[in-house]
């Protein structure tokens, strides 16, 4: 469930929007927020995690391309 919320929530960020769709009562505005937040937790979570992995390693750099793409594909699936 949460991934289908989570997928029509994108798909209204990026202005895609099923004006003809009923929105259910759990929805409110409040517990839309409330999963967006937990969403970006679990988003900030991940990212924190992959930057302590970083931290471990003797060698690592902001410049690295791998480490730039994975934290673009991290902040990617926040948005």
């Amino acid at each position: 469930m949460q991934d289908l919320i989570s997928a029509d929530i994108a798909q209204a960020m990026e202005g895609r929007l099923d004006l003809k769709a009923t929105i259910p009562e759990f929805l409110t505005p409040k517990k839309l927020l409330e999963i967006y937040v937990e969403m970006l937790k679990g988003s900030f979570t991940e990212i924190s995690n992959y930057l302590k992995e970083l931290s471990q390693e003797k060698h690592y750099s902001f410049e690295d391309p791998v480490v730039v793409r994975k934290l673009q594909n991290l902040e990617r699936d926040v948005r």
